[in-house]
């Protein structure tokens, strides 16, 4: 009975104590949870001298390469070897912008919230005929396609050997150097198409290069030419790639690399900052071999895809950084092939980056589908600085509330002492 008074009298006070407690200003948690705050972040978005897309579209391989094209050059020759007879396209600017946007690096500093427990503390041109007519000459060259991507001129063509291929660029008035000449004869042209381009007559040198779309219905694998490059790479000098590939899959399923190895790149201590993430790339490509690729990022598809917020979807806490809050206006409308890669296409987007040299372009890069999980960083860099700093500028770390919390806590321990002494009180009466 004693047991049992004691007990309605505690129960009592401490619905008082809730009740002040429930009156009483201060900070509102969740389940004296801290969630972090951000309190900076950044955006780099820079892109390297080559850009291309690997993508997996409805069961066909295809390529997209934005042309690296020196202009004060005018006809000179750019020439991709491809295993199968691709057809030509152009492609989109924007989808290679957008791609940028959303897989570049974000650099986002946070501070903890005190969750009351004590302590202070980011012209489109169809396939026309083109304006270059060609003229064969004796040998092996077979013409299979030619019209106009943008301001490019262009062929498709075969050649028996590279001695006929060099001879047919010159009889048909492309600038070939003798570095390009040596390569193109030096290659096995065997099952091999080319796509030879030019600046058309009418090129404007004012507006930028389109991208190309190679579709390349006859390829088993992602694929990625590097030989013919990497035959007129000169000594020391190496090709900055950035390469995207989207394929179709599950959580279970991955497309990377047999040809060339990789590895993810997670630098430690995590970058702070544009500049420390260069400086952590340069150690990975220091510390690595030149035909090794670095990962910088792979997610998959889903719905927040084309959000106008960046989000670290690896993280507890799930910290979301808007565009414009790293000074960058999100696209109104995104581009036509993303939304398409969201809706439907799924699977993964990833984005790998190299320096290869010619040594590590004496092989094309090939892609394999994988029965594997890669669960890897998705370049969102999270650094704390820990507590978050007061409202009080003249007491950092302790602000006006977390005062009124401290009082509120010592009444809290002044009821606690006052329940024991009536329960004290109560069994020394009985």
């Amino acid at each position: 009975m004693r047991t049992y008074r004691t007990l309605m009298l505690a129960s009592s006070a401490m619905s008082v104590v809730a009740a002040l407690l429930s009156v009483l200003p201060g900070d509102v948690h969740a389940d004296g949870m801290s969630f972090p705050r951000v309190t900076a972040s950044d955006l780099e978005v820079r892109a390297t001298a080559q850009r291309a897309v690997v993508w997996q579209r409805d069961g066909v391989w295809e390529v997209h390469i934005q042309p690296v094209f020196d202009r004060e050059q005018g006809g000179a020759a750019w020439v991709v070897p491809w295993p199968v007879q691709p057809t030509i396209h152009p492609s989109s600017a924007d989808f290679f912008d957008h791609l940028e946007l959303l897989t570049s690096p974000i650099f986002v500093q946070t501070c903890t919230e005190d969750d009351g427990g004590g302590g202070c503390g980011a012209k489109m041109a169809d396939n026309g005929g083109s304006t270059k007519q060609s003229d064969q000459p004796e040998g092996s060259v077979v013409v299979w396609d030619q019209g106009t991507v943008g301001q490019l001129d262009y062929v498709v063509l075969s050649a028996g050997d590279g001695d006929d291929l060099v001879a047919w660029l010159q009889t048909n008035d492309y600038e070939v150097s003798t570095e390009a000449s040596d390569a193109i004869t030096e290659f096995e042209t065997e099952d091999q198409f080319f796509f030879v381009a030019t600046l058309s007559e009418e090129a404007d040198p004012s507006r930028p290069h389109i991208p190309v779309r190679f579709v390349l219905p006859d390829l088993v694998d992602g694929y990625y030419p590097l030989r013919l490059t990497g035959l007129g790479v000169p000594a020391g000098h190496a090709l900055d790639l950035t390469l995207w590939v989207i394929a179709p899959g599950s959580y279970g399923t991955a497309h990377v690399p047999d040809s060339h190895p990789f590895s993810v790149f997670g630098p430690s201590p995590s970058p702070r900052n544009g500049d420390e993430f260069d400086q952590g790339l340069d150690a990975f490509f220091a510390n690595h071999g030149s035909d090794e690729l670095a990962l910088l990022y792979s997610q998959a598809i889903s719905s927040n895809l084309l959000d106008d917020q960046r989000c670290n979807e690896e993280s507890w806490d799930y910290t979301c950084v808007s565009y414009s809050e790293v000074g960058i206006d999100a696209p109104q409308i995104w581009a036509p092939e993303l939304q398409e890669v969201k809706t439907v296409s799924g699977g993964w987007i990833q984005r790998y980056q190299g320096r290869l040299d010619a040594g590590a372009m004496v092989e094309d890069l090939h892609f394999t589908k994988i029965m594997e999980f890669y669960s890897i960083k998705n370049a969102f860099y999270l650094t704390s600085t820990g507590a978050c700093p007061s409202e009080d500028d003249e007491y950092v770390g302790c602000s006006v509330a977390q005062e009124l919390r401290h009082a509120t806590w010592f009444l809290v321990l002044a009821m606690i002492l006052l329940l024991l002494g009536l329960g004290v009180r109560i069994r020394r009466r009985r």
